[in-house]
């Protein structure tokens, strides 16, 4: 049991604004991230990240760190997925062959045209007209709570963003007191593909056939922009895929 702070009744009410207050950001970036994966297909951070580089053609890794004040590791992980996802172009820059550029792709630039405009824009424009006294003492506060949760060591990523390789990063070099992030290679997310779905979820081609989704013809559409195109309901699709992955797998292992 925890012992018992002396101060713990005049504690309370500030305690419970710190909380309220947190409740309030979890919130609006939950529903931002749901709606993101709604209308886009890919996460509030990618969104965020990939509004930036379709608004400056050309721009480095290290602008996009800049402007979404995260770690590179983080912004590195987001750029490759979107990367991978055909939304962002990597290329050299023409002036030194050594140096890497980005730009979003034709595609990219429609994700961002047809999505609303990603919450964590607002977040860090409300930040930067606080006074530095202000920013500065919610910096550390944040910081001196999490260490006293004991949660002040885990490795930040940025939010709601799928954390494998932040795990196996982090594994690396983490130490016996360092929370862990469990890797999930193979989940099945609204911003996974159908292609990515069936290359790890065989099994998963019942219940595409039986919502008439085609792979052979837009297999690399996010499974969120597969829904609104055929008008299924995503949450049911999701649902279906998952419960037979776990169906087969509890079969496979049983005796």
């Amino acid at each position: 049991m925890f012992a018992k702070s002396k101060n713990r009744v005049a504690d309370a009410p500030a305690a419970a604004r710190a909380m309220d207050e947190l409740r309030r950001m979890v919130r609006v970036l939950r529903s931002s991230n749901a709606e993101s994966e709604r209308e886009a297909g890919i996460t509030a951070a990618q969104l965020f990240v990939l509004k930036h580089i379709a608004d400056n053609p050309g721009t480095s890794l290290g602008s996009v760190v800049s402007r979404t004040l995260t770690a590179q590791s983080a912004a590195s992980e987001v750029v490759a997925r979107l990367v991978a996802r055909g939304l962002v172009s990597r290329s050299a820059a023409s002036d030194d062959r050594r140096r890497a550029v980005l730009s979003a792709t034709a595609e990219g630039v429609r994700v961002v045209r047809s999505a609303a405009p990603p919450v964590q824009e607002r977040l860090i424009a409300g930040l930067s007209r606080l006074p530095r006294v202000q920013q500065e003492a919610l910096a550390d506060g944040l910081a001196a709570w999490l260490r006293a949760a004991g949660v002040g060591d885990l490795a930040p990523s940025m939010f709601f963003e799928p954390e494998a390789e932040l795990a196996r990063a982090e594994s690396r070099g983490a130490t016996s007191h360092t929370p862990t992030i469990p890797m999930r290679r193979d989940a099945i997310e609204p911003y996974s593909t159908v292609n990515e779905v069936l290359l790890s979820h065989p099994e998963t081609t019942s219940v595409f056939n039986t919502f008439c989704i085609d792979a052979c013809c837009g297999g690399n559409v996010p499974l969120a922009s597969v829904a609104q195109r055929h008008g299924i309901d995503l949450t049911s699709l999701l649902s279906a895929l998952r419960t037979t992955v776990v169906r087969v797998r509890e079969a496979k292992a049983a005796p």
